[in-house]
């Protein structure tokens, strides 16, 4: 039987020092060992065929490495964030342990059941986008992902500024008359309506289009507003799966985006690059949103006593084709 490898192994290969190696093995991204050190140790690790033993490494540091990253289990949007943090999380050294809850229960005992289940399986900390008070006194690092919170460590896009971008950049093309369609709990609701009053574009309540996670039942309201004869020229929409939708429906009833109907959404997955027409959206970032969910959840893992952490970032526009100037008769 083959003899595993050691950190003495590596060490003697390379030259470095047992715990050089150890602490370029244990986190390459973290370690203060010069950027040399670490790509010939790391070299020399995969040469010689080495495994960590998680197990022993576990019980020297009463901690198991792995974190729980639980999201609920709707579209392809989360799927984007997943597979990025998985990737992530290994380059620092811990294992992804993945959960979805079902969005047909009642989301709060979904989430609380699935939580339950995470901490049962000794997870260092939490990934998720759920957000109740009571979870800062679980005694477990969590980050939440999506919105600014009160308590908890956060990571979450500009949403405001993206309303405000959306509403200026139709603006700028001559649109006068705007729908949104998206879930009204959500700050880019409010943001949307007060970025329209301050352009001098009047909000009409009735274009103003609740979002349900059942995709099909979205788009009834849609299809009867483009039939109506003073209809909208464009559709602000809370992620890409509604706007192609919306896209869709336009197109049974008749009316061509962008030529009838300017569609900007928000998301950039990466189907959005594939419909027909491409669509133009707000970029949601997902590698830089997984590497900042990564290293704040390790912060608060190493270092338990840190102040609360807020991170957030800016989302570019990104300009395909579903955005055009309002039809000349509107």
């Amino acid at each position: 039987m083959r003899r595993s490898v050691t950190l003495q192994d590596i060490a003697d290969h390379c030259g470095f020092s047992k715990s050089t190696v150890a602490q370029v093995l244990r986190s390459p991204e973290r370690c203060r060992a010069a950027a040399a050190t670490r790509k010939q140790v790391l070299a020399a690790a995969r040469e010689l065929g080495y495994q960590p033993n998680l197990a022993a490494r576990s019980l020297s540091t009463r901690r198991s490495f792995t974190i729980g990253v639980m999201f609920p289990a709707v579209g392809s949007f989360y799927h984007e964030l997943v597979i990025r943090l998985d990737a992530i999380l290994a380059q620092h050294g811990y294992y992804g342990l993945f959960s979805y809850w079902p969005t047909h229960l009642d989301a709060r005992s979904a989430f609380r059941h699935a939580f339950d289940r995470m901490r049962q399986y000794g997870v260092d900390g939490i990934i998720t986008c759920e957000y109740d008070e009571s979870l800062a006194e679980e005694g477990i690092p969590i980050v939440t992902y999506g919105n600014e919170r009160r308590l908890m460590d956060c990571v979450y896009p500009d949403k405001k500024e993206y309303a405000v971008q959306a509403v200026r950049y139709l603006y700028e093309r001559g649109h006068r008359r705007m729908a949104f369609m998206g879930f009204f709990e959500d700050v880019r609701y409010q943001a949307l309506k007060q970025a329209m009053t301050e352009v001098g574009v009047a909000v009409n309540p009735t274009w103003m289009i609740p979002a349900s996670n059942v995709l099909e039942a979205n788009f009834d309201r849609i299809r009867e507003i483009l039939s109506q004869p003073t209809r909208p020229t464009a559709v602000i929409t809370h992620s890409d799966h509604l706007a192609m939708g919306v896209i869709l429906t336009a197109h049974e009833v008749g009316k061509r985006v962008p030529d009838d109907l300017s569609v900007l959404s928000y998301d950039n997955l990466r189907e959005a690059a594939f419909c027909l027409p491409p669509l133009t959206t707000f970029d949601q970032r997902f590698d830089l949103a997984a590497n900042l969910l990564a290293e704040t959840v390790i912060r608060r893992i190493e270092t338990p006593s840190l102040p609360q952490q807020k991170r957030h970032y800016t989302m570019p526009l990104i300009e395909r084709a579903s955005v055009a100037s309002p039809p000349l008769e509107a």
